[in-house]
């Protein structure tokens, strides 16, 4: 399946404070589609450790069919 459009983040740098609990970033097609479709996110945090000073709920984001855009929390 070849796909033409773009994903982009709404949110592509973020800082926040230690004491913060939660970070919403929406993650948006540029056009709906027809299918469903699954995109793989990694986050790299700057000085931040993955499962120390955040957790992604999952690395799987799925859109439905006519979906354009998706929130996903880092905790």
């Amino acid at each position: 399946l070849l796909l033409t459009g773009s994903v982009s983040l709404k949110t592509t740098t973020a800082q926040v404070k230690e004491n913060v609990r939660a970070l919403n970033i929406v993650v948006q097609l540029s056009m709906p589609l027809a299918e469903t479709v699954s995109l793989r996110l990694a986050v790299i945090g700057g000085t931040a450790t993955s499962g120390v000073d955040y957790v992604l709920p999952t690395g799987l984001v799925m859109f439905t069919p006519g979906q354009m855009s998706k929130t996903i929390t880092l905790i």
